[in-house]
């Protein structure tokens, strides 16, 4: 029986099929692919040569039995060895090998990494949103990496800001060139806000202008609203104001509110001014009034004086004779006391 016995190794077999080897005696093996079977298969082999050659001497510990059993662990593990080097499906089925395993740690130690790294992210987030906006420590701000770290909890907290820590966030990204989209988003409706309540110096909707300016990021229904707000107040307005608006309005051209853009380059008069509708409005000489006949200080009528200081000083008779265009160019161009037009 034991010649009739043809040992194959669970490499010679391929996936996971059972094939029927047929032997020169007529004994059909069937043997399992797997390692797992292969490897009972292996040991139900040797208790057989075990127990076919108890016979020699008789004793289960003889000499002749003990060499037998060493030479069939030296087959097994030569069998075995030449199993692991061979199918690697093989040794999927029946284990994973060293280098999987420690990759798999490996994987695991890096999803772990991804996650602490993620929370400790969202946990400088929170951080950050909960950071000091006021105006002392906007006013410190001088870079613009400054500005990245302040830049969440100014989106969160922009909205609810007093005038004067707005005022400071436009000074400070003014002053960092500091452009975030969410952040001009929220600031330009706390500015149309704060301007329909009129709760704007003119000091504070300078920074604002100064802001947008730098940036370069023009919002017309924000100088809309500055127009609408400080129509009535120009006349009072710093004279470096209202030349700084008017760069800013016609460097944006903003074409909305041109009354506004014609005010800043020419003041209203007050009712109290000597002046009041008799000195002649210079836009409308020039041919267009875009503050309108009503609503013009100055006078719309071509024969008034342009300036107070001609209406005052009585005319002389004088052989010169000039036409209202020459008059009008000024007493250093035509006429003039030399010429006897005005008094000396």
């Amino acid at each position: 029986m034991a010649q009739g016995i043809t040992r194959f190794g669970a490499h010679s077999l391929s996936g996971s099929l059972r094939e029927e080897i047929p032997h020169d005696h007529g004994v059909t093996l069937i043997l399992a692919s797997t390692a797992a079977d292969a490897k009972e298969t292996k040991k139900e082999t040797k208790r057989k040569k075990e127990k076919e050659f108890a016979w020699m001497v008789g004793a289960p510990n003889s000499l002749a039995l003990r060499r037998f059993r060493l030479v069939t662990q030296q087959e097994d593990s030569e069998e075995e060895g030449d199993e692991e080097e061979g199918n690697d499906g093989d040794k999927g089925i029946a284990g994973d090998r060293p280098k999987d395993r420690d990759r798999e740690k490996d994987r695991e130690k890096e999803k772990e990494k991804e996650k602490e790294s993620a929370d400790d992210a969202r946990g400088t987030a929170k951080i950050d949103e909960n950071a000091d906006v006021s105006a002392e420590t906007l006013d410190e701000v001088q870079s613009f990496g400054k500005m990245m770290i302040l830049a969440p909890a100014l989106l969160k907290k922009l909205r609810r800001m007093s005038p004067e820590n707005v005022a400071a966030a436009c000074r400070a990204m003014a002053r960092t060139k500091f452009f975030d989209g969410d952040i001009l988003r929220d600031l330009n409706d706390v500015l149309k806000r704060l301007l329909q309540r009129d709760q704007l110096s003119s000091a504070q909707v300078n920074d604002a202008l100064q802001c947008l300016w730098e940036i370069n990021a023009y919002d017309q229904n924000v100088l809309s609203a500055i127009a609408s707000t400080f129509k009535g107040k120009l006349a009072s307005l710093e004279p470096i104001y209202r030349q700084t608006w008017r760069e800013i309005f016609e460097g944006f051209k903003h074409e909305r509110d041109k009354d506004f853009r014609q005010l800043l380059e020419t003041p209203p008069l007050t009712a109290a001014s000597p002046g009041y509708q008799k000195i002649r409005c210079f836009h409308h000489s020039k041919g267009f009034c875009a503050v309108g006949d009503k609503a013009c200080t100055y006078s719309h009528d071509p024969r008034a004086p342009l300036t107070l200081e001609m209406f005052s000083v009585p005319m002389r008779a004088s052989p010169l004779v000039m036409t209202q265009n020459q008059y009008t160019m000024g007493r250093t161009i035509y006429g003039g006391a030399r010429n006897g037009q005005f008094a000396a």
